[in-house]
């Protein structure tokens, strides 16, 4: 099984597009910032690529449930925005925090 779970800040405008040849299959693409400083790109699709430019910006610390595909990039399952003021990105987490994506 591929799934990852990560927490990060977006550092990238989320990109919304529609694949080519289908006007109703939509894309969110935007790069995440995770705790080590690494980069990486994550994307979603339909209802997750509507949530994702609607409710998240430039900034914004997020939790992330996805699957890592080949191209290094993360597909996202599910995401949540952590809330305003978290003080948890960039110090080490408590090995029991982890947010409900309900």
């Amino acid at each position: 099984m591929n799934l990852c779970f990560l927490i990060g800040k977006i550092i990238s405008d989320v990109d919304f597009e529609f694949i080519l040849q289908s006007k109703q299959i939509s894309v969110a693409l935007f790069k995440v910032q995770l705790q080590n400083n690494s980069v990486i790109e994550v994307k979603g699709f339909l209802d997750i690529a509507d949530k994702c430019y609607s409710q998240f910006h430039k900034n914004d610390i997020v939790f992330i449930q996805g699957k890592v595909e080949t191209d290094a990039s993360v597909m996202i399952n599910k995401i949540k925005k952590l809330p305003q003021g978290t003080q948890h990105f960039g110090t080490k987490l408590p090995p029991i925090y982890v947010p409900s994506l309900l």
